[in-house]
């Protein structure tokens, strides 16, 4: 039972209650390893940074708790919700992914007809 609890505490932000970067590594392993499929949807709170400096941290804690509440109702007991504290920006990111794939795909030179094999 100590384990448990110890595991639950490791893997949980203690704010939100959501899941943590370990636990959805730990996710993650479970999912290649069973080979099962995977969609995976990156969000992020614009300007949350800019209410905890206006408003203070409590309403920047308090905004994050209720994004978590109205995220995780909408889940299925399958489904997989966490938090990670992001070392990057995940809206750069995939606006830099999306530009970089329209380029390339408008750029590349389509066959007229098909392949025969």
């Amino acid at each position: 039972m100590l384990i448990s609890t110890i595991a639950i505490k490791h893997q949980t932000d203690p704010l939100t209650k959501l899941p943590n970067r370990a636990h959805l590594a730990w996710r993650f392993k479970q999912i290649v390893k069973e080979e099962q499929h995977l969609s995976a949807i990156i969000t992020d709170i614009n300007s949350l940074k800019m209410f905890n400096e206006t408003h203070g941290h409590a309403v920047g804690d308090l905004i994050l708790c209720e994004f978590a509440k109205v995220i995780k109702f909408q889940l299925r007991e399958v489904d997989a919700i966490g938090l990670v504290d992001k070392p990057y920006r995940p809206a750069q990111l995939l606006s830099r992914l999306s530009s970089l794939f329209l380029l390339s795909i408008a750029d590349y030179s389509f066959t007229s007809s098909p392949r025969q094999t």
